[in-house]
């Protein structure tokens, strides 16, 4: 993965993935969602990782500044909801061969995922690929946990409409015209990040 270096004289390439560190400089980060701003720059991410409830991914340049960052946790979907996404709302209806399939396919009633709770770039990065290879970055790390915590799907929320458009282009589907829930098959995620 080449990262494209817009402001040689703001960020010091080269650019790593760093699990979030007490040692990483945040406190420059800004984007364009004042809620994510103040995640990364207060103590909100730390106490996630301390907590355990997600594993806060950073985007740092040789100085060790943030530039971006991302979240993931574990996470379930009903096999109902899936199914209605796939295959329609009478999904019930399908032929009794095709849904003893489906069903050897996903047994239980929860199905595993990984859940991409935030993910920001600096203000500075707009207008480059850098949010490109961001999420280039993110679905590496997801296809890499999937081999160790059994993972079907990566989903995430879409917090606005355009971002429901920008998620398509990169694969996801909507679980459900009720929200802005999207979710890609992992197969997916893999064939991305090793594209």
């Amino acid at each position: 993965m080449v990262w494209i270096e817009p402001h040689p004289r703001v960020a010091e390439p080269p650019f790593s993935i760093e699990p979030l560190a007490p040692t990483h400089d945040r406190a420059a980060f800004v984007c364009l969602e004042p809620k994510l701003t103040d995640f990364i720059t207060g103590q909100a991410a730390l106490r996630e990782v301390l907590n355990g409830t997600s594993s806060v991914y950073v985007c740092v340049d040789a100085r060790n500044v943030v530039w971006g960052y991302f979240t993931l946790s574990s996470y379930s979907i009903s096999r109902a909801d899936l199914l209605a996404a796939e295959y329609g709302p009478e999904w019930q209806q399908l032929p009794k061969r095709k849904l003893s399939d489906i069903y050897r396919a996903f047994p239980h009633d929860r199905i595993g995922c990984t859940m991409l709770g935030r993910v920001a770039a600096h203000n500075i990065m707009r207008g480059t690929s850098f949010g490109v290879a961001l999420m280039t970055k993110m679905m590496e790390k997801v296809a890499e946990g999937s081999q160790i915590v059994a993972s079907r799907f990566l989903v995430l929320d879409a917090k606005n409409d355009k971002l429901v458009d920008v998620y398509k282009e990169y694969g996801f589907q909507r679980l459900s015209d009720e929200d802005r829930r999207m979710f890609m098959h992992m197969e997916t995620v893999k064939k991305f990040e090793s594209a």
